[in-house]
């Protein structure tokens, strides 16, 4: 390198500000560049070659030794982790964590005890079942309006493509879609009883007009 630099620099000085002298410097610092990477890539190599070299002449103790030094770094940096992570403040209160599910323990455990108990007693006495609350809902009818014509068309169209479904095997016990029956309402109508009168859809209100 350094014969290099004593035959390019006297070249450069002689003609400092033309073209030819640029092109010198830039040469010559391309070269400085490329042999400074060459020394420290042959420096590295040199430094893997005589770490290797060492490692294949290290004792069985000292490899312990190395391996527990390094397993110890590891759980200190662990250790380290873990103590930042709980020294952060928390967005969520803990004491607000499962509040509404222990409030509802509190009440549901001692409900439970309580039944358990009183069921145990009742069972010991020989004491039959105790009705203490009744309740009765009445489901009121009720009336929908008279679908469209176009209501009516799809209803069917969309039963009559259902019937165009997936068909599993006769073994599992699944129905046949293709052997169901698209009915009208008409033809439900007269799968009525004999004798039984449908409730009009249109009562005195309606004809009175008071809604």
């Amino acid at each position: 390198m350094s014969n290099i630099r004593h035959v390019l620099m006297p070249m450069a000085r002689r003609c400092p500000n033309t073209a030819a002298s640029n092109i010198l410097r830039t040469t010559l610092s391309a070269t400085s560049l490329s042999i400074s990477n060459s020394t420290m890539n042959t420096t590295h190599h040199q430094y893997r070659f005589q770490s290797a070299k060492s490692k294949t002449k290290m004792s069985l103790k000292d490899f312990n030794n190395e391996k527990s030094a390094a397993k110890q770094r590891r759980k200190e940096i662990h250790d380290a982790k873990i103590e930042r992570r709980s020294s952060l403040p928390q967005r969520r209160d803990k004491e607000k964590k499962n509040h509404n599910n222990k409030v509802f323990r509190s009440w549901f455990d001692k409900l439970t005890e309580q039944q358990a108990y009183l069921d145990r007693e009742a069972r010991r006495q020989g004491l039959p079942w105790k009705i203490k609350v009744a309740v009765m809902i009445e489901r009121l009818p009720v009336v929908t309006p008279d679908m469209e014509d176009w209501e009516l068309d799809y209803m069917y169209l969309r039963a009559e493509l259902d019937r165009y479904g997936i068909q599993y095997p006769k073994e599992l016990g699944m129905d046949d879609p293709m052997e169901t029956e698209v009915l009208t309402v008409e033809e439900l109508y007269a799968l009525l009883p004999e004798g039984y009168t449908p409730a009009p859809r249109e009562t005195v209100a309606d004809s009175a007009g008071d809604i």
